[in-house]
C-alpha cells in the first residue's frame, strides 16, 4: 500500500469513530430562512401578478422573507411600487442575473447565446473582472437609488468569489444565496460544496469552506433547494424544491421531513434550512403547494419555536456566533424513500465526507470525500466562462458520481 492510501485509511477510521463530530450545545438555535428570488424572464406571463400572489401567501401567514430582486425588476416601476408596499418583516436584496437591459445600462457587451439561461450569458462569471465590477456597481447604484440604502443580502445560482469579495469590500454585503450541490441540472454543475450547511467561503473559491482566516470571506453562504441527504446526491429532484416532479409521488410530507431533518440540531450546535420559491411562476401556483409549505413553516415557528428569519437575520446571528471559521457538522438520516439505508455526512472547514450504512450487512461504503485546500481557486476567478454550461467541480479523493 502507498503512504497516501494508508494515510487515507487512518483518517477515515478517525472520522468513523466520531473524531469530527461536533458537540451539541443546548438551546433553540433552529432556523428556517425564507428566500424568494424575483425576476422577469421570457416565460413569466405576468411578473407583477406572480409577485402579488407569492407575497399574499407570505403576508397571510405573517412570515418574514428575503426578496432578491434582479436589475430588470428594479427597473420596473409597477413591481417596485408593490415591493415598497411590503411590510417591515420583509428584507430586500439583489439577485444577479445578467440580461440585455442590465448589460447595456452597465456599458457591458451582453453575451447573446440565443438563450438567456446559458451560463456565459446570465452569470457574472461569464464576464471579465472589469465587466463584473461594472455590472455590480450599476445594480447596487440602482438599488440605492430606489430604496435609499445598499442591500445586506445578494444571491444567484452561482456568484463567483471575485465578485463576492468585491461586493463585500465595497458595499458591505454579508449574506449570499447559492444553489445547493447538483451534478447536472439546467446546464449548471455545482459539485463538492459543503453539504446543505451555511458556511464562510474562501475568497478564492465560493464553493468551499474557508479553511483558515487568511482565505476567509466574511460572507455567509446559504444554500437554495436543500437536497435529500441520500437520494439528493444522485438527483437534484429530491429536494425541497422539486420533489413534486421526482417521479416518486412525493408531497408536502416529504418537504416537512427535509425541513425537520436540517433544522434539528441533532449533534450540532444549530440547525438551518433555506426555503422559498422563485416569484415568476403562474400566479395561481402559489395558492397550491407553496401555500402548504408556508403553512407548515408558520406552524413550526408558532408551535415548536423554530426561528423563521430573513437572510440578514440569520447571517447576523451566524457571524456573531462564529466570528472565526464555520463549525463542524454531522448529519445522519435513514432513507426517506424507505430502503433503510442510512446516509451520514461529516464535515468541517477541512473536508466533507459522505458514507452510507447498509441495514442488512452493516457495511459502510464511502461515497464522497473531498479536502478543502486553502489554495484552491475556482475556474472562473480570473478568466470568464465562455461555455453555455457552468462547471464547478471541486477536486475529490472519492466521488461516486464522477468515478463510479
Amino acid at each position: 500500500m502507498t503512504k497516501a492510501y494508508l494515510t487515507l485509511l487512518f483518517l477515515l477510521s478517525l472520522l468513523f469513530a466520531g473524531f469530527a463530530r461536533p458537540v451539541r450545545v443546548e438551546g433553540n438555535d433552529r432556523f428556517i430562512v425564507i428566500v424568494n428570488p424575483v425576476r422577469i424572464s421570457s416565460y413569466t406571463k405576468n411578473p407583477l401578478e406572480s409577485l402579488k400572489s407569492e407575497y399574499k401567501v407570505i403576508r397571510g401567514k405573517s412570515l418574514p422573507a428575503t426578496w432578491l430582486l434582479t436589475f430588470d425588476v428594479l427597473n420596473n416601476p409597477k413591481m417596485i411600487s408593490l415591493v415598497k408596499e411590503m411590510n417591515k418583516k420583509q428584507e430586500l436584496g439583489i439577485f444577479f442575473e445578467v440580461t440585455p437591459t442590465f448589460a447595456r445600462e452597465a456599458n457591458v457587451e451582453y453575451h447573446n447565446t440565443g438563450f438567456w439561461h446559458h451560463a456565459s450569458s446570465v452569470f457574472l462569471s461569464g464576464y471579465t473582472q472589469e465587466e463584473r465590477k461594472l455590472l455590480i456597481d450599476k445594480v447596487f447604484a440602482k438599488f440605492k437609488e430606489t430604496f435609499g440604502y445598499y442591500p445586506f443580502s445578494v444571491g444567484s445560482w452561482w456568484t463567483d468569489s471575485y465578485s463576492l469579495t468585491y461586493m463585500k469590500d465595497k458595499y458591505g454585503i454579508a449574506a449570499n444565496l447559492v444553489c445547493s450541490d447538483q451534478y447536472s441540472t439546467d446546464g449548471y454543475q455545482i459539485w463538492g460544496q459543503p453539504w446543505q450547511v451555511p458556511y464562510y467561503p474562501s475568497k478564492y473559491h465560493s464553493g468551499i469552506f474557508a479553511s483558515n482566516s487568511e482565505v476567509k470571506l466574511d460572507v455567509v453562504n446559504l444554500q437554495w433547494a436543500a437536497r435529500d441527504p441520500l437520494n439528493g446526491y444522485y438527483s437534484s429532484l429530491f429536494s425541497i424544491q422539486d420533489y413534486l416532479v421526482s417521479g416518486k409521488k412525493l408531497d408536502t410530507a416529504y418537504f416537512e421531513k427535509l425541513v425537520r431533518l436540517y433544522t434539528d440540531q441533532g449533534k450540532n450546535e444549530f440547525g438551518q434550512i433555506t426555503v422559498g420559491l422563485e416569484a415568476d411562476l403562474d400566479p395561481e401556483g402559489y395558492e397550491k403547494e407553496f401555500k402548504k409549505q408556508m403553512s407548515l413553516v408558520s406552524n413550526l415557528g408558532n408551535s415548536e419555536g423554530l426561528n423563521v428569519v430573513t437572510m440578514k437575520n440569520f447571517a447576523e446571528w451566524y457571524r456573531e456566533k462564529y466570528p472565526d471559521l464555520s463549525p463542524s457538522s454531522y448529519l445522519e438520516a435513514e432513507d426517506f424513500l424507505g430502503s433503510g439505508v442510512k446516509a451520514v455526512w461529516s464535515q468541517s472547514p477541512e473536508f466533507r465526507l459522505f458514507y452510507t450504512i447498509d441495514p442488512a450487512t452493516k457495511e459502510i461504503t464511502v461515497r464522497d470525500l473531498r479536502f478543502y485546500n486553502a489554495d484552491l481557486e475556482e475556474p472562473y476567478y480570473y478568466s470568464p466562462n465562455r461555455s453555455f454550461n457552468l462547471s464547478i467541480n471541486i477536486p475529490s479523493v472519492i466521488d461516486e458520481i464522477n468515478f463510479g
